[in-house]
């Protein structure tokens, strides 16, 4: 086992989220813990939710492929 594979092994990323040290990204990881973190301002997982990178609006005026012909 390499050292990365260790690192995002189940029971590392089951005792680093236990411990408190940060919120788990890969599924199942905050459910087979023992505990949840106790750290003052630590993140709930509960709401988190994943947002679209653009916002659904339309913009109006030219493509920014059209360039001005007196350049």
């Amino acid at each position: 086992m390499n050292f990365y594979e260790y690192l995002l092994s189940e029971p590392v990323l089951v005792e680093y989220y236990e411990n408190g040290y940060g919120i788990p990204v890969y599924p199942g990881i905050a459910e087979k813990a023992s505990k949840v973190p106790d750290r003052p301002g630590f993140a709930t997982v509960e709401n988190d939710r994943v947002y679209p990178c653009e916002p659904p609006v339309v913009i109006k005026g030219q493509s920014r492929s059209v360039v001005p012909a007196t350049l």
